[in-house]
């Protein structure tokens, strides 16, 4: 009986087993994984004249991104030039393959609205 008790205490340490009233449960370990994706992307607005009219570009396509993908935008650079702008982009999730593709979408979108053209982008995924 000594040798059992070793056993079991053996196996509680371990997290392998938990004898609870008697009876033996396998403690299952659940990880839960949280994938962050941010994409910088610098776009020229041609059309621009003034910076009212860059503001106007860039507040209304912020507000198409967060209703359509469900991301975080914000105007993260030059927002004192007339025809430039950068946007942070991010979103958070489990699946990276789902952000990746996401981000993807977002890209496209932004690509494909009159007013801006893109010059460069960056994604990062924590």
């Amino acid at each position: 009986m000594g040798h059992r008790e070793k056993d079991e205490r053996e196996k509680d340490r371990a997290g392998e087993e938990i004898k609870e009233s008697g009876k033996y449960y396998k403690e299952i370990k659940v990880v839960f994984l949280m994938v962050a994706a941010v994409m910088v992307v610098e776009i020229r607005i041609p059309g621009s004249g003034s910076l009212k009219d860059k503001r106007q570009v860039i507040r209304s396509l912020k507000a198409v991104l967060r209703n359509k993908f469900n991301v975080s935008v914000a105007e993260t650079g030059h927002q004192d030039l007339l025809q430039r702008a950068e946007l942070g982009v991010a979103a958070v999730g489990s699946d990276r393959v789902f952000l990746e593709r996401e981000m993807e979408n977002v890209y496209r979108f932004i690509e494909s609205r009159a007013g801006a053209e893109i010059i460069g982008r960056t994604i990062d995924y924590f």
